[in-house]
């Protein structure tokens, strides 16, 4: 078998599976067995495949039409121009946090020292800004030293995981992973927090998974039905763990933004505001200490 007969079986399947993207997913997943880019893909349609090669691709043929994502067969996500290792301990980085990355980047300043990413999960938020920080020429050693949350530990090692990978050992040492409920368990205090918690009405969350996508309920159920049963904690912790003039950028539903935002006044935050995704819907709630 080529791949041009593979992908063609490939698209044909995923896409009556119910995929949106079916084209897209097959050669992600040819591409990844073989270890090569969508253009190779194109040009080399004719190439024959070893049956070692086609067994592997029928089998990730399997799984994405049994509704498990494409980043959960090959193991790996791109997200803010990095690639990141994912599993299903961990939800797969979406295009909408990337807001969340570019405005914590827009607050960090030469008297930024410290950050933490909150719910860390893969740590595709902290390591995305982590990085682009270095990309960006700034000095190691005016970097901010970056500590990574999650109740989950399973998520922190997949986060070490990346770390590792994304960044060279020096740069790794300004780096500390801590698991805990929330804040419950960390006595520092921060310039930055970023988060992006779980907020989908309980409800809602389970409704999710049924369609075979295997991410964790944990980090999808706010534990309320408007979602907001976790941030209701994690905004006084947040503020309690801020330093004065700190800032905390939370990702939250289109849905439940506004509601955030007025829990994060009434809990003391000053200059609260909302920024707006890609799509125009509403995001990244943050406010300052």
């Amino acid at each position: 078998m080529n791949i041009y007969e593979i992908r063609t079986k490939a698209v044909r399947e995923i896409g009556k599976a119910g995929s949106d993207t079916p084209e897209l997913d097959a050669d992600l997943i040819i591409g990844d067995v073989l270890a090569q880019n969508r253009t190779w893909i194109l040009f080399h349609r004719n190439s024959q495949l070893t049956d070692e090669q086609a067994e592997k691709i029928d089998s990730a043929i399997r799984k994405r039409t049994e509704g498990l994502p494409v980043a959960y067969i090959t193991g790996k996500k791109e997200f803010y121009g990095y690639e990141f290792i994912v599993t299903p301990d961990v939800l797969i980085p979406k295009p909408d946090t990337e807001t969340l990355v570019d405005f914590a980047l827009s607050a960090v300043t030469s008297e930024t020292k410290s950050i933490c990413d909150l719910c860390s999960g893969s740590g595709c938020v902290g390591l995305s800004i982590y990085s682009a920080l270095l990309d960006s020429g700034i000095k190691y050693s005016s970097i901010p030293n970056f500590t990574f949350v999650d109740i989950s530990q399973a998520a922190l090692d997949i986060s070490k995981r990346n770390a590792a990978k994304l960044l060279n050992p020096i740069s790794v040492q300004k780096i500390s992973f801590a698991k805990s409920d929330i804040l419950e368990n960390i006595s520092g205090t921060f310039d930055i927090i970023v988060t992006n918690p779980p907020y989908i009405p309980s409800g809602e969350a389970a409704e999710l998974l049924k369609d075979g996508r295997n991410e964790p309920l944990l980090a999808l159920d706010g534990l309320s039905e408007d979602g907001l049963g976790i941030i209701r904690n994690l905004i006084p912790q947040s503020l309690a763990h801020l330093n004065e003039g700190g800032l905390l950028a939370m990702e939250t539903g289109e849905y439940n933004a506004e509601k955030a935002a007025e829990l994060m006044r009434k809990a003391g935050f000053r200059d609260v505001a909302i920024e707006k995704d890609l799509a125009g819907l509403l995001r990244v709630v943050h406010g300052r200490k």
